[in-house]
């Protein structure tokens, strides 16, 4: 069984047009190295910025979610911008080109619908929602949709765990300068005695979410569907050589009187 992982962060992009991100980048790097550290063999993908593009990002899902076999199990991230007709920008994104530059939520929704994979798990730390602090870019027709797209891609064996539903931001913590569900994930598996399923974690992400909107005046509440028989479990992220190179400052010790107290963060 292999474990086949894809990480996808856009600050920068193309088009003047389109507003830069300060987290998204982080996001993905954070993403990859944690997991190339915590699982050895594993097979992750990092796509950001300008490599980020969308023949790039379509490659990368061939590779993990198309290709993937009934053995393998599958992690995809996004953080970028959404468009508010429900569509995952790339850094080549023309704003004037909205339906042949972006990746739909169909595009995605057939990807996993014809995927072989033992079980899925995509994060979208992105909106479709107006506002200027949101992962969102203002342009493109706004839907209104009976059924969620979002709930549209996920089924058995496969979920999604968005950063907000689609009438709500998606915001980015100018602080840690990461995307608020992306923190909270990274943050609870880090945090795991031994790994964790993802439905003993999911709460207190979308708690933690919640509490870090409303802290910069918003209200994001994040949410998942789909589901795997025999449930979904995920490693206890351990930080390593890789996740400290980004990282530096993640490396430095905490000292306390007792000599045993030194140890990483």
């Amino acid at each position: 069984m292999a474990q086949l992982c894809a990480f996808i962060g856009v600050d920068r992009h193309n088009d003047p047009q389109i507003r830069d991100l300060a987290g998204a980048k982080r996001d993905a790097v954070a993403l990859w190295s944690l997991f190339s550290d915590t699982i050895p063999d594993v097979d992750a993908s990092l796509l950001i910025d300008a490599d980020a593009s969308i023949e790039n990002v379509r490659g990368v899902l061939q590779k993990t979610i198309a290709e993937a076999t009934a053995d393998d199990t599958v992690i995809v991230s996004f953080s970028c911008h959404g468009t508010r007709d429900h569509r995952i920008v790339c850094h080549d994104t023309d704003i004037n080109d909205l339906p042949n530059t972006t990746i739909s939520m169909a595009e995605l929704a057939d990807a996993f619908k014809t995927s072989n994979a033992k079980a899925i798990l995509c994060l979208l730390d992105c909106c479709f929602a107006g506002g200027a602090p949101a992962r969102v870019i203002d342009a493109g027709a706004v839907l209104r949709d009976v059924i969620s797209p979002l709930e549209s891609i996920a089924g058995e064996g496969q979920i999604l765990f968005a950063a907000s539903d689609v009438d709500e931001p998606a915001c980015e913590c100018p602080v840690k300068r990461h995307g608020l569900l992306s923190f909270a994930f990274m943050n609870h598996l880090k945090s795991a005695e031994d790994g964790a399923e993802f439905g003993e974690i999911v709460d207190e992400v979308m708690k933690e979410v919640r509490a870090s909107a409303a802290k910069l005046g918003y209200q994001q509440t994040p949410v998942f569907f789909g589901s795997v028989a025999g449930g979904f479990r995920l490693p206890k992220l351990v930080p390593g050589k890789k996740y400290f190179s980004e990282f530096p400052d993640a490396s430095k010790a905490i000292a306390t009187k007792a000599v045993e107290g030194l140890h990483q963060l």
